[in-house]
């Protein structure tokens, strides 16, 4: 193929970051399953990543009532 042919890949910063949340997820499985938590650890991953959410989103909540 030519120069011509091949087509610009677009610049990294312009892709929103879609794994980033799943990735986060699955290294904390790893972590609390290397832990021998075993299946638990998804339960308590759900856990901490839902109360994390209920954290920025109070947060944000008390931000935006300034």
């Amino acid at each position: 193929t030519s120069p011509v042919d091949v087509q610009p890949k677009p610049a990294a910063s312009t892709s929103p970051a879609r794994n980033g949340p799943k990735a986060f997820a699955v290294l904390n499985a790893e972590w609390l399953s290397a832990a021998g938590y075993g299946w638990t650890s998804t339960g308590l991953v759900g856990c901490a990543l839902a109360l994390g959410g209920l954290a920025i989103w109070a947060v944000s909540w008390k931000v935006g009532d300034r």
